[in-house]
């Protein structure tokens, strides 16, 4: 800002006269310009806005000592008065924008409470509804503006009072959250109620916003599920009752064949032929490995819940195959198959589950 008197006075902040450009050395730079123009004095106040000093209120006279103490008394007064004018016109423009952005948020606000795909309404404490979504008003089959005022026990379930399952009741009383789940056949669907309480300037409830979530289809998978599973179950029933009784049918015979078996290889029937006793053995070995198979398969307790523990020993695998070869010894002999073992790559001994092992070779 220059030393001018309009740019002393933005720069000091104060009022700057010149009573006379003619007269007055100060103004000596300026002399030669002002007088051409017929100009002989001037007068510059400063004008503020928001206490700050943003320009100047500035006058030209033709006359010598024009601007005496009263004309600048009222300058300085109109002066004020521009500032003042200043502000005012700063404070309504912050009130308009204000009112913009207000009105702004408000319509943001309403397009995402209507666009919220759950039923969702504002309710105060005394069950009044104050405001409910689209998404609502369309499952209750009529405008949003009808159920503003309306008791919600009356608008969404047709009742005198609050049910007893009512969240918003609990909400109003203790400022707790809550969460149920209800059927409502006005409605036709099943939901999952919350209720989220809202409080004013000094932290008293006034009411909840109440979010319903439709989990019809939550429900009915649910239900399909809980059919499955009962099916499932009642299967697992079946083949457990099956099983037992495969046990009995089963092992009776297998039983009679191995107890008979040994009374033969006892001499208590009577004395073997080498080739008899043989066969005998051979009957007897295949007859206990098959029940031992029998009984694994038929362990319920052991296949259902995963427990079945192995067993390790030390054992002739060699052993074990050839008895193993007594089970299909006779198939392959009827079907002219002549079967040559050959143990020479076994170990003598390995340890493993027996059972197991044989398991995987028959």
């Amino acid at each position: 800002v220059g030393a001018a008197p309009t740019g002393s006075c933005i720069r000091e902040n104060r009022p700057v006269v010149n009573n006379d450009f003619a007269t007055n050395p100060a103004a000596s730079p300026w002399r030669e310009p002002a007088l051409r123009h017929g100009f002989r004095g001037s007068a510059a106040f400063p004008l503020h806005r928001r206490n700050k000093v943003v320009g100047a209120f500035t006058l030209y006279s033709f006359e010598p000592y024009a601007f005496d103490s009263e004309h600048v008394s009222l300058l300085e007064s109109l002066s004020a008065d521009i500032s003042y004018a200043l502000d005012a016109l700063d404070q309504e423009q912050l009130r308009t924008q204000a009112e913009k952005e207000l009105i702004r948020a408000k319509e943001e606000w309403e397009r995402t409470f209507d666009s919220v795909p759950d039923m969702v309404a504002i309710i105060d404490t005394g069950h009044r509804i104050v405001r409910v979504n689209t998404a609502m008003a369309k499952r209750l089959g009529a405008k949003a503006e009808k159920y503003i005022g309306q008791l919600c026990y009356e608008a969404v379930h047709g009742l005198s009072n609050p049910p007893p399952f009512c969240p918003h009741s609990r909400t109003i009383e203790n400022g707790r959250q809550y969460i149920v789940e209800v059927h409502e056949e006005r409605l036709g669907g099943d939901f999952e109620v919350s209720t989220t309480p809202m409080y004013d300037d000094q932290e008293n409830v006034i009411g909840s916003v109440h979010v319903a979530h439709d989990i019809t289809e939550r429900r009915k998978h649910e239900e399909e599920l809980r059919v499955a599973k009962e099916a499932a179950e009642g299967a697992n029933r079946a083949r457990s009752e099956f099983l037992a009784n495969m046990t009995h049918e089963l092992r009776t015979p297998l039983n009679a064949i191995i107890g008979f078996t040994q009374l033969g290889l006892g001499r208590h029937l009577g004395e073997l032929t080498p080739l008899q006793e043989d066969c005998l053995t051979d009957v007897l070995q295949s007859a206990s490995h098959l029940l031992s198979l029998i009984n694994d398969i038929l362990d319920l307790s052991k296949i259902e819940s995963g427990t079945v523990e192995l067993d390790y020993r030390r054992f002739s695998p060699r052993e074990v195959l050839e008895r193993s070869l007594l089970i299909v010894k006779e198939k392959a002999t009827k079907q002219g198959v002549n079967v040559k073992p050959d143990f020479g790559c076994l170990p003598e001994t390995m340890v493993a589950d027996e059972r197991i092992f044989k398991h995987i070779l028959y």
